[in-house]
């Protein structure tokens, strides 16, 4: 029982990390997509037009292209993980909101494993 209990913490944890992962798509169909990060999932197109979405890792590489839908997604170091160049590509639930308004990032809390949210402010937003 022990076994298939720390199996069972093992998928939700890979499952989280790669929840965590930034989103990009090619809706506006550009011939190359820069990002910030060389582990993320491709999504091809906003949703409800979205492909199974694809979690990509270039490892050492510069770019790498997605098998489901052809975009290539090159690698932009002066971007931020989530960012995208053109910016419209880049499709997260990290996404910044209006100014003065937050956005919810999930965390796993220790030692319960249970999942619960912390609330940000904006960058440069006045309290």
């Amino acid at each position: 029982m022990h076994g298939t209990f720390a199996s069972s913490i093992g998928r939700l944890s890979r499952a989280l990390q790669m929840e965590s992962y930034p989103k990009f798509h090619n809706e506006v169909g550009v011939p190359i997509v820069r990002i910030g990060c060389r582990e993320f999932k491709c999504i091809g197109d906003k949703p409800p037009q979205d492909h199974p979405h694809i979690y990509l890792k270039m490892g050492d590489a510069c770019e790498i292209v997605c098998p489901y839908c052809s975009t290539l997604f090159r690698f932009d170091p002066s971007l931020g993980a989530h960012e995208a160049d053109p910016a419209d590509c880049a499709s997260d639930s990290f996404a910044f909101l209006a100014s003065g308004q937050a956005y919810v990032k999930p965390f796993r809390s220790h030692p319960t494993l249970k999942f619960s949210a912390e609330v940000f402010p904006l960058l440069g937003t006045s309290s």
